[in-house]
């Protein structure tokens, strides 16, 4: 298997595990319109803390998590 594949593979594993764990959190930002000051609608952001690495970037595990459907099934 080559190294790009395994990382991916493991990426999947440790998100299944970080569901289970509690590791992720949503976090929700408003967006507000300008000209009014009034919150129109908010973004929901999700953030990982890995227990060895730390945070880890969303731009590392989005991808892998849109790509599994049972990952996604869970956060509906």
């Amino acid at each position: 298997m080559d190294a790009h594949l395994q990382t991916r593979e493991q990426m999947k594993v440790s998100l299944r595990r970080a569901l289970v764990n509690g590791e992720l959190e949503v976090h929700y930002q408003p967006l507000v319109n300008l000209h009014t000051g009034h919150i129109t609608t908010c973004e929901a952001l999700v953030r990982w803390t890995h227990p060895q690495r730390g945070p880890v970037s969303p731009a590392e595990f989005i991808r892998s998590s849109e790509r599994s459907p049972e990952l996604v099934a869970r956060w509906q």
